[in-house]
């Protein structure tokens, strides 16, 4: 495919997403919310709550709730369908209004504009064409290379030209190019951290992908224009776990994990490190303390080992005493993982709640063959009921299918 054509292709696709992305927003605030809409929310609503009927009523028949906990919970949810239910009524069909109508169109129109405008300021428009370039070879994207070569020798003073240059060598692998590119860079915007942090990047490439010495230095420069540049966060955390300083790399680590998109499978990894470098640290009998944890095995009773699908995940959950309310923590890892050791902690949380500000939680442990959280029929599930924030060593075996 020929490259312009590619590339064009891309921001033709591009313009289209968004435009459709401003109608999406837009038409819900245009439209009149009739009747029949009400009606079905309200329909919705009281399916949700039916499931979560079925759901307690099969915990109480499987003695995982006691007659008052059940009658407690299925209280609550009754009052919450009727206050939704109210709600809907009371709101009714709504008419149009001008501040409404204003928003849908301000945000049509800026929508796109904002879309486009945090993809050239945070991402790298050079990296549709070296995918588009990839296809018919390394001689189209050398002319792609170069062509962004001359466009910078027209216009030196482009830091942000150098910049992308310079992730463009790195993902290429041109380490020696996109050092001197960085430098440029640096040259042009002393203040961004982020051109510190991928030049001690590219040093430690052309050291044989160690950091002591000059990639550090380069390192702690970009710390000091900005303590939470994640780059900086994660050759840190390197560096100490190389140099066996277990205890600073879980440090910066947990400081990226806090900063980190979220992408699941990034934070999973996060967490593997975290927990590699703390079990390291205690075998070294140097235990780190990050605070109340909960810390274990999990395990597949033999009986179940041949009811896992292959797109199956294990989740892993730590609630309130009773099961009520949401998780105070939880992660998530493939269920082909097992058996694991794990560490749950206020790293985990799922809001303002925290584990740690409980003596005991219910602990449970699902395998969801749909890879959806919520509890469906065939799922794979072990739990105990009260477990000791602070334990250690415990063991949770998955043992029973959800009916």
């Amino acid at each position: 495919m020929n490259m312009h054509w590619s590339v064009g292709l891309f921001w033709a696709l591009a313009l289209l997403f968004a435009a459709v992305a401003a109608v999406l927003v837009m038409r819900p605030l245009l439209r009149r919310r009739a009747p029949s809409d009400v009606a079905e929310r309200r329909q919705i609503n009281i399916a949700v709550y039916r499931d979560q009927m079925h759901e307690l009523e099969a915990d109480r028949r499987n003695g995982l709730l006691s007659d008052e906990q059940y009658a407690s919970a299925k209280g609550e949810l009754e009052v919450r369908l009727a206050e939704d239910a109210l709600t809907e009524e009371a709101v009714g069909a709504v008419g149009v209004g001008g501040r409404r109508r204003w928003l849908a169109y301000g945000l049509g129109a800026t929508l796109p504009v904002v879309a486009f405008g945090l993809y050239f300021l945070l991402g790298n428009p050079l990296a549709i064409q070296v995918a588009a370039e990839g296809a018919e070879g390394p001689a189209s994207i050398e002319a792609m290379v170069q062509a962004a070569e001359q466009k910078l020798k027209a216009n030196p003073k482009d830091a942000q030209g150098w910049f992308t240059l310079a992730r463009t060598y790195g993902a290429l692998d041109r380490w020696p190019e996109a050092k001197q590119a960085y430098l440029k860079a640096a040259e042009l915007v002393p203040n961004e951290a982020a051109v510190w942090s991928g030049l001690a990047e590219a040093a430690a490439m052309l050291q044989g992908r160690k950091l002591d010495g000059e990639p550090m230095q380069l390192v702690a420069k970009a710390l000091q224009l900005d303590p939470n540049d994640p780059k900086a966060h994660e050759l840190s955390g390197i560096q100490a776990f190389q140099s066996q300083d277990y205890a600073q790399a879980v440090h910066h680590w947990r400081a990226l994990l806090a900063m980190a998109p979220p992408d699941p499978e990034y934070a999973a990894e996060l967490r593997r490190a975290i927990q590699e470098a703390r079990h390291l640290a205690e075998q070294a009998g140097k235990p780190i303390d990050l605070g109340p944890s909960i810390g274990g095995s999990i395990e597949l009773a033999a009986k179940l080992k041949g009811k896992i699908r292959p797109e199956a995940v294990l989740f892993v959950f730590a609630r309130p005493v009773g099961g009520q309310g949401m998780p105070l923590a939880a992660f998530r890892v493939s269920a082909g993982d097992l058996p694991i050791r794990f560490e749950i902690d206020d790293s985990h949380a799922l809001g303002d709640a925290k584990l740690s500000d409980h003596k005991q939680v219910q602990l449970v442990a699902r395998i969801a063959n749909s890879g959806q959280p919520n509890a469906g029929k065939g799922d794979l599930e072990g739990r105990l009921e009260s477990v000791k924030v602070g334990s250690r060593n415990i063991k949770l075996v998955i043992d029973r299918e959800m009916p």
